[in-house]
């Protein structure tokens, strides 16, 4: 279930991850515990699934809690008596989905999220996965498209807004990538839509018409 711990979760189990039965490598529904589990295997890597995931969970889990299971994952526990290596590749993987979830996402993150990820991280980290977590923190604080992405989404204090110009940024991002931030700014509204309102073209009806 969604409470359970997720080194209580037995990993591909029957009812709790079920893949379409046309298409065995496209999941259909499964539990979160499932998704981070496949999401940091210790014998695959899909780039392509972490992109996804990273792009669309908050659908589905707040980021707070994504990031919770993402660092419980970290925690191996000794009981479990896992030979070093194995434990080495779970914690690579879980730093790479933080690492690529901060190059993708990096708005989503609040100073809490920061001084949890730390904590953890800090209390059994002998290969130096913290630094490497700063430096692209670090990195990402001082690029112009996240200062641009502020503005653009008024996270940034009125104090600061008359100082920035928006258009200082413009011409230094390509217009994919603007395009892609601006996606992603408005993904918070998009996914406020509920499914019945796309039935039978309701939002083109002249009593809802006006909230389209």
């Amino acid at each position: 279930g969604e409470d359970m711990p997720i080194w209580e979760e037995e990993f591909g189990k029957s009812g709790n991850i079920i893949y379409e039965s046309d298409s065995p490598n496209s999941i259909l529904y499964a539990t979160i515990n499932q998704l981070v589990l496949i999401l940091t295997s210790e014998t695959t890597t899909d780039l392509e699934y972490l992109k996804v995931m990273i792009l669309t969970y908050k659908s589905y889990i707040l980021p707070e809690e994504f990031l919770q299971k993402l660092l419980d994952r970290y925690s191996v526990p000794e009981s479990l008596n896992m030979e070093s290596v194995a434990i080495r590749t779970i914690k690579a993987r879980v730093v790479n989905v933080i690492k690529k979830w901060l190059v993708l996402s990096f708005e989503d993150f609040v100073p809490s999220m920061f001084e949890n990820m730390k904590k953890v991280i800090e209390a059994d980290d002998d290969y130096g996965f913290m630094d490497q977590i700063i430096s692209i923190v670090n990195k990402r604080h001082n690029e112009p498209d996240h200062k641009l992405e502020r503005v653009l989404s008024g996270k940034m204090s009125s104090k600061l807004m008359h100082l920035i110009d928006p258009s200082e940024y413009l011409d230094s991002i390509e217009p994919l990538e603007l395009a892609q931030k601006l996606t992603y700014i408005s993904f918070d509204s998009f996914k406020k839509i509920q499914t019945s309102e796309l039935l039978k073209n309701a939002w083109a009806s002249p009593e809802l018409k006006y909230k389209a």
